[in-house]
């Protein structure tokens, strides 16, 4: 089994089992999903919540869900799951696993987040990271800053990472706040008052 995503075709490894199941309740103003539940091999994602029609041609549609991943997913499944004109390039061939839950509400093309992330093991050979393991943490209601998508920029996410290799250099406990966004029509992430 395969499946064409942003990031190109991902493809399920040899033996490993992948299903789906819930429920998805199909309104003239909203689909709502129940229990709905993605599973490759071991690990699972589960979405519970609402995607809300827009009520005029001028409105964006607007989402109300939670996403839980309790048992570890490969970083690049999730990422499989992202708009294409979201994702970085650098991102691609990213490798390593996370787990964790995120609450998502308001607009569909700027919604506010709540996070709680762990990754273990994550590789971004793009920036020469690698074996990267922590937390990435938005406890309070992040959300881009503007309408306009080339000057979004998240509220800041807390990052705690508890060692990574940059080159070949290992570097531990990091400390410090990570932004999402665009600068010039371009995708960035800037951390930001690091200590290690």
């Amino acid at each position: 089994l395969s499946y064409l995503s942003p990031i190109g075709l991902i493809k399920k490894k040899a033996g490993q089992s992948f299903d789906l199941n819930g429920t998805i309740l199909v309104r003239k103003s909203a689909a709502n999903l129940q229990d709905v539940v993605i599973k490759f091999g071991d690990s699972a994602v589960r979405i519970n919540g609402t995607l809300f029609t827009a009520k005029t041609e001028s409105e964006q549609p607007t989402i109300d869900m939670t996403v839980d991943i309790p048992t570890a997913i490969e970083a690049q499944h999730l990422l499989g799951f992202l708009p294409v004109e979201e994702l970085s390039d650098a991102l691609k061939n990213v490798t390593g696993d996370i787990k964790g839950d995120a609450q998502i509400k308001g607009p569909l093309n700027n919604p506010a987040l709540k996070a709680n992330f762990q990754f273990n093991d994550l590789g971004i050979p793009a920036y020469q990271f690698a074996h990267m393991s922590g937390t990435i943490v938005a406890a309070d209601w992040i959300t881009a800053k503007a309408d306009d998508k080339n000057s979004r920029q998240s509220a800041p996410f807390q990052v705690r990472i508890k060692s990574l290799y940059l080159k070949k250099l290992p570097v531990t406990n990091i400390k410090g706040d990570l932004f999402a966004g665009y600068y010039e029509g371009r995708q960035v992430i800037r951390l930001t008052d690091l200590t290690a």
